[in-house]
């Protein structure tokens, strides 16, 4: 578990490392070039069996957004998750714990038209309690809206869902939600 969880943060960091010269020279949907770094709130609903024990998450994320071709980019996502509990359930006899988690995750956006994107991120999730790593795979869509001269606000709507459960044989506690995220784009120079 701690072994996936290095190994995919050093393979973000080698990926991000070839490809930055490329990034620092490339434009992007209109004015803003090279690297583009966000920071963003996110909130979500769980979904499927993840609703017998959880009510909801919030969080906070950084994400770079690399160039790597005409209106495609690689994005390098991490930050954490906190997932609120029901507490106990006393059908399943269970007492569900708040979920503390630090995703890391990579992956492709591609705008089909300008400021309209899809993304689609891989990665691992990290339980900080459980202390145990799962797969996760985000699909998203969203829309960059153009903020004052230099900068973007962000709005995207993803399903992040994970391969395993971080409790054996609980599939409450699989990864399974409806995210909002909103996020700001740092100006550029």
């Amino acid at each position: 578990m701690k072994t996936q969880f290095k190994l995919a943060a050093a393979a973000i960091m080698i990926i991000a490392g070839t490809i930055s010269v490329k990034a620092q020279t490339s434009s992007t949907n209109g004015a803003m070039k090279g690297i583009l770094y966000n920071v963003g709130i996110e909130s979500g609903i769980p979904l499927g069996g993840m609703r017998a024990g959880y009510t909801w998450s919030q969080g906070a994320s950084l994400q770079a957004d690399i160039p790597i071709a005409n209106q495609f980019f690689l994005t390098i996502n991490s930050g954490y998750q906190h997932y609120s509990s029901k507490g106990y359930d006393p059908v399943r006899r269970i007492l569900y714990s708040d979920l503390h988690i630090i995703p890391v995750k990579a992956g492709l956006k591609f705008f089909p038209v300008q400021q309209l994107y899809v993304q689609g991120e891989a990665g691992t999730d990290y339980s900080i309690n459980a202390r145990y790593a799962v797969f996760v795979y985000a699909p998203q869509v969203g829309y960059q809206f153009k903020f004052k001269r230099k900068s973007l606000i962000d709005a995207g709507v993803r399903y992040e869902h994970s391969t395993n459960n971080f409790i054996q044989d609980e599939d409450a506690t699989r990864i399974n939600v409806l995210a909002l995220r909103l996020a700001y784009f740092f100006p550029t120079k």
